[in-house]
Order: C-alpha cells, then structure tokens, then sequence
C-alpha cells in the first residue's frame, strides 16, 4: 500500500470512527423508544432506532481493522498497555464517576466495596458501558489473532462460519424456527469477535461493485426489516418486540457492513473537502471521551425538563450535543492530567 493509500485508508476509518461516535449519540438521545410512545413520536423514535442501530458494531469493526496487526509494530506486552491506558483506566474512572452519581442518587443503598465492584464489572451504574467488557474480551483475543498467517483467508472463514452458525442460526432460532442446533456456534469467533474479523477482511480485501451493492442492498433491507417489524409488533403498552435488536443477528451484522463498505468506498469525497477533512481529524480524537460522558449531559436535559419526545432534540439537539462534546474535550485533552478522563 503506497503512501497516498495509506492516507485514505486512515480517513476512512476516521470517518467511520466519526459517525458511529455521532450514532450512539443519537441513539442515546432517542430513549423515548424504550418508552415505548404513541403515535408519530413511535414511529420516528423506530426509525431512529433501526437507523443508527450499527454504531457500536462499527467501532468492533474498526478495532480489527488497527489493532490485529499490532504484532508488526510492538509487542503483546507493549499492546495490552496501550490498551490499558487507553480504554482500561477510563473505563473504570468513569465508572467510579458513575458509582458516586449514582450513589448521590440513592445513599440508602448497600454501598458496600463489593457492591461497588460489582456493579462495576456489571456496569450497573451507568448501562452504556457494558460496550466495554466484550470490547476487553476482543483485545485478550488479540495476540492469537495477531500471531495467524494469512489472515485474510483465516478471518474469512472464520467470520463466514461464525455468521451462519452465530448470526444466522440466532436469527433464525429466534422467529421461532425449530430445531436450530446450538452446538455448532463456532467457538473461534464467538461472541463479538465475528466483528473484529469482518472488519480486519473488509479493511484488506477489495470489493467488487457489484458484490458492493448487493451488500449496500441487505444492509438496507435489514434497515427496513428492523424498523417494519419493530413498528408493527410491538404491542402497546408492551415489551419491545426485540427480533431485530440484537447486536449478533445476521440483520444487524449485514446494517453494520454495509456502513463500513460504504464509507470505505466513498470517503474519498469528504477527503477532498478540506474544511470537512479537517472537522472530521479534529473531532475523531474525541469520540472515546464522547462516548464515555455524553450520558450526563443526557441526565441534565432531562432534568431541565426537555422534552425527550421532540423530534428536534432527538436529532439536532443530539448533533448540538456531540459537538460542544467535542470541542470541549479535545480542549481538555490539552490539560495533561485530564487525558485519563478523555484518552
């Protein structure tokens, strides 16, 4: 890969950095669907919600496209501090952060050391980070990942088992299909890890335009499945009919590629809109601390009483709040000290 190819490669996965950081805002914002509301408010807050439902798959995907590799550049010791100072140390920051609201929220609880951990580990306090453990699980997946020759055979056959026996049989086993086996779910991607490889071949592999569009095509027919059934049969007042919102069904892991492949092949356009190139470098930096504070700044407009049904709020007023965050936290990530808090 030449220089220039390299170049665009980086952009691209900022981009996509970018917008799954800005989707999970978003998301976050639209928690009036877990309310379950009525009328022009339910429909959009299921649009939202099948729209957008590829951020964090998409950052799974991108830790296999720049970590996998790590061998050629460092060692495994050297890798696990990284990501210890990276992602370890903030997570449990913001934990704790999390704990002592929570705690100025409810003080007649049992606070007691292990209820404290536990809840930590069980991300109890603040329920967006539970992101984080299978994202550990990924990086102690890493140095035998690493360590694989041909990889971008190895991972294609690994990711096409696990998503037929993983995603395709999960799917499947839940519209009540019969006798989907268990026992052959591929133990060599379980879990979350099906994400990392597709993005590690996605990121190598060249895609031709026509295999590109049949997966532009799945990935919107998975879209407009996930919004149709959602809307339709969740009944009122009842549960969210939860078919299409699980993060290892092969819906979501067609939604999440075809992001991926789209952004890959097309942002050489925003590439060559330097105003654009330069927002999307400044804000890329910030997307880790965006994700771990952006839930507060939603606590604080819920309780200044914005109305968490406006479409505005649940759109623009999102954007707005992803980019004060933004602009604020690359500031503070100039005080030394802060990096723990915004890595």
């Amino acid at each position: 890969m030449n220089n220039s190819e390299q170049k665009k490669t980086i952009f691209y996965l900022s981009v996509l950095t970018v917008i799954s950081s800005l989707a999970v805002v978003i998301l976050h914002c639209n928690g009036v669907f877990w309310h379950k509301p009525t009328g022009d408010v339910w429909t959009t807050a299921c649009l939202i919600e099948s729209i957008f439902y590829f951020a964090v798959p998409v950052f799974f995907m991108i830790s296999g496209c720049t970590l996998i590799d790590y061998g050629k550049r460092y060692s495994t010791a050297q890798f696990f501090r990284k990501r210890a100072k990276r992602t370890l140390l903030p997570f449990l920051v913001w934990s704790g952060i999390a704990a002592v609201f929570m705690w100025t929220q409810a003080p007649q609880e049992n606070w007691s050391v292990g209820y404290v951990v536990a809840g930590i580990l069980n991300h109890r306090f603040m329920d967006i980070y539970w992101f984080f453990l299978p994202l550990f699980a990924i990086y102690l997946s890493m140095p035998v990942l690493t360590d694989i020759q041909h990889k971008v055979r190895s991972f294609t056959y690994m990711a096409g088992f696990g998503l037929v026996t993983i995603c395709t049989f999960g799917f499947l086993r839940a519209c009540g299909v019969p006798d989907i086996p268990y026992s052959l779910a591929a133990p060599v991607c379980g879990g979350f890890l099906v994400y990392p490889l597709l993005g590690y071949v996605l990121h190598h592999h060249e895609l031709t335009r026509s295999v590109r569009w049949l997966l532009y095509a799945a990935g919107i027919g998975a879209t407009a499945a996930h919004f149709g059934v959602t809307y339709t049969y969740t009944p009122e007042g009842g549960d969210i009919f939860g078919l299409f919102s699980d993060y290892l069904h092969i819906s979501t892991v067609m939604q999440a590629c075809a992001v991926f492949v789209f952004v890959k092949y097309n942002a050489q356009f925003l590439n060559r809109q330097e105003k654009i190139r330069q927002a999307i470098l400044y804000i890329q930096p910030a997307a880790l601390g965006i994700y771990l504070s952006h839930q507060y700044i939603i606590y604080l407009m819920n309780e200044i009483g914005v109305n968490e049904g406006s479409l505005l709020y649940r759109t623009a007023g999102a954007v707005s709040i992803y980019l004060i965050l933004a602009v604020v936290i690359r500031q503070l990530q100039r005080v030394r000290w802060l990096r723990v808090l915004f890595p």
